[in-house]
């Protein structure tokens, strides 16, 4: 009985000692990072690292890898999806299980960007980048199997 507390506990210690909430992702071997922006508290993803990195067929891991823990994963649409934005360094709260862009949170700048990545038999197979244009309006670009296409967006 003893043992197996010594144990546990040797497994506790070892856990914690592993985990680390302030540690940064560094540059790997074949990841084009140039435009994204990272600190200690914050991942900023570009549309030109979307451009760069997007690539059909990642696997989970992978677009972890690449673009980071995502905020919200789930069921949209019946596929897993992976939600990213700029709520890790710009903190607001909305509906990020939603299937509609936010437009009007990024038309009034509470939102930066909104990143959905979606996933069939455990691969990325579509990528939709959301962000305000110069003009003001909400533009989105996605790459998928067809191709890559940058469309104005209507709103919800």
């Amino acid at each position: 009985m003893r043992l197996k507390l010594i144990i546990i506990l040797l497994i506790s210690v070892l856990l914690v000692a592993c985990s680390n909430d302030k540690s940064i992702q560094v540059k790997k071997e074949g990841i084009e990072n140039t435009t994204i922006e990272q600190t200690e508290n914050e991942t900023k993803i570009t549309k030109e690292f979307v451009e760069k990195n997007a690539k059909i067929g990642l696997s989970y891991d992978e677009v972890r890898e690449i673009f980071g823990t995502e905020q919200y994963s789930g069921i949209m649409d019946r596929t897993m999806t992976y939600v990213y934005d700029s709520t890790t360094y710009k903190p607001f709260t909305y509906n990020q299980s939603g299937d509609a862009v936010a437009s009007e949170e990024l038309k009034s700048g509470k939102l930066d960007y909104q990143l959905y990545i979606n996933f069939f038999r455990e691969k990325a197979y579509y990528f939709q980048y959301y962000f305000e244009g110069e003009d003001g309006e909400v533009w989105g670009y996605q790459v998928s199997s067809e191709g890559e296409f940058l469309t104005r967006t209507t709103g919800n």
